[in-house]
């Protein structure tokens, strides 16, 4: 039964402050985890598990074609494998709009961990049938529910479950998420593990892991409060679960925002992407999500992850020193981004993301010089590692975290689903052509590699200080209105946007 506005506007007026409760701090939490894991796990396993799989590869289609391959062929299949999942993930982020107008949140996430599960099985059978072809398809597939879902639904979902003062906290979790699939990658394919020319389908399988969990624990997670009241008109729904998530029981004020906001979007119809790009009063919105999404990919994160291996190499660290070195790098950025979660709600996402980048701009800097001059001083391949820590750093501070808390936060409710399309599409785009291009980088300019990643972090500094909004603490409407360069005034001072 739904109830209407006399019913929900005639609580008492007493004010109550939102509280942090274990519900809200658990569903989070484990839709953060579960929808990022798969996510830096295909990152950090894929190159872990480089050379088993490498053999793997060669052996089946020398037994295929009953003749000798050759390296260059390998390479191919090889580099196929790896940037095949950022080319999933560009037509996964294609899905977002649709899959939340015709499932909702809830059910468009389960439906992306029960093909994770499936992928999972697949990778893990993929020895046993002998066929390369399924590990591409399998990360292909990975790639898609890791747009839609991880980078998409998640912290659309996580952005509208939240009270608003731990807004920041939570979304900042999708980051952790994918930091702790990349760390579990790098730990359990150590060669002294996983990564073995016996066991490395095992390391594929635990890909989807938290994804069964997830299926497992599906009816215990509330659905949108946002979705229900302004999408399915279900008022007391909203009220049950805006009052479990907040800790409160008067959330009339809460409901009076959302009500507000419905009658400003004159309708809770969903913009289509083209409808999004049209309308001229949202381009202040969708250009800084834009410059964001694209930022956090163009200088070179994942690039260096996928081939991070190869980067220390190149710096001059021992073969035998290399993967222990991956799994200490990982493993650190896992607290810096836990301390950095806290951070983005005290200090503000602006902060933040401009103390993140100029962080990566110093360190890629420092990267560069400590790559030419490697053979002035043993050490100096040591320092290029500790450079690459203080750019993970910046990025758990930074753009890996506060971006996706920031982007489903530019957008209100009828344009949130189509920005998150725009947005995921230019992350995956960008992450594409990052790891494309970076072996390449790699091979023919070396220790240069990283400058054209600087000039867009320095590019990026800028950008966000002049034309991001600060978005802590303020309503969607609020947020809006500063886009477009005008004031709110609060209630009791005046009368709305001025």
């Amino acid at each position: 039964m739904n109830m209407d506005e006399s019913s929900w506007s005639s609580y008492p007026e007493k004010q109550e402050k939102a509280k942090t409760t274990t519900r809200a701090a658990l569903t989070a939490t484990f839709v953060a985890f579960a929808g990022t894991w798969h996510m830096g796990f295909s990152i950090g396993s894929v190159n872990a598990a480089s050379v088993p799989l490498t053999k793997f590869i060669k052996s089946e289609y020398e037994q295929r074609y009953q003749e000798n391959v050759t390296a260059e062929f390998v390479d191919a299949v090889w580099v196929i494998t790896s940037s095949i999942f950022p080319v999933g993930g560009l037509f996964g982020s294609l899905l977002i709009g649709n899959l939340v107008g015709r499932f909702g949140r809830l059910k468009s996430l389960l439906l992306c961990h029960v093909v994770v599960l499936m992928m999972s099985f697949l990778l893990a059978m993929s020895k046993v049938f002998r066929l390369p072809e399924i590990i591409i398809l399998a990360r292909f597939c990975l790639g898609v529910t890791s747009a839609a879902g991880g980078t998409g639904i998640s912290p659309m979902y996580i952005t509208e479950i939240s009270p608003k003062h731990v807004r920041g906290i939570f979304g900042s979790l999708v980051g952790t998420g994918m930091s702790i699939g990349i760390f579990g990658a790098n730990t359990f394919g150590l060669p002294s593990v996983l990564s073995t020319d016996a066991l490395w389908p095992v390391l594929f399988a635990l890909t989807g892991l938290p994804s069964l969990f997830f299926v497992i624990f599906y009816k215990l997670l509330p659905e949108s409060p946002r979705e229900l009241f302004m999408e399915n008109g279900d008022t007391e729904g909203a009220i049950d679960v805006l009052r479990s998530m907040n800790g409160i029981f008067n959330v009339s004020p809460i409901i009076q925002d959302m009500a507000e906001e419905k009658v400003n979007s004159k309708s809770t119809v969903r913009l289509t992407v083209r409808q999004l790009l049209s309308r001229k009063s949202l381009y202040p919105a969708v250009i800084a999500s834009l410059v964001l999404a694209a930022a956090q990919q163009m200088t070179g994160v994942n690039g260096i992850i996928f081939y991070m291996n190869d980067a220390f190499v190149e710096a001059g660290i021992p073969d035998g020193v290399v993967p222990y070195t991956a799994v200490g790098v990982s493993g650190t950025v896992i607290f810096i981004n836990l301390a950095c979660v806290f951070m983005t709600e005290r200090y503000g996402r602006k902060i933040m993301l401009c103390s993140g980048y100029t962080i990566e701009a110093v360190s890629l800097v420092l990267i560069t010089i400590f790559i030419q001059l490697q053979h002035l001083s043993p050490v100096l391949p040591y320092l290029t590692v500790v450079s690459s820590l203080g750019f993970f750093c910046g990025f758990g501070l930074g753009s890996g975290i506060v971006t996706h808390v920031v982007i489903p936060e530019l957008f209100d409710q009828s344009s949130r689903s189509a920005g998150m399309v725009v947005s995921s599409v230019v992350i995956w785009v960008s992450f594409t052509l990052c790891v494309v291009i970076t072996p390449y980088m790699l091979a023919y300019i070396g220790g240069y590699t990283f400058v054209p990643f600087l000039a867009l972090a320095v590019a990026t500094i800028f950008f966000t200080a002049m034309k991001v909004p600060e978005t802590k603490n303020k309503s969607f409407a609020e947020i809006n209105a500063e886009l477009l360069g005008k004031r709110i005034y609060k209630k009791g001072t005046g009368n709305g946007v001025a």
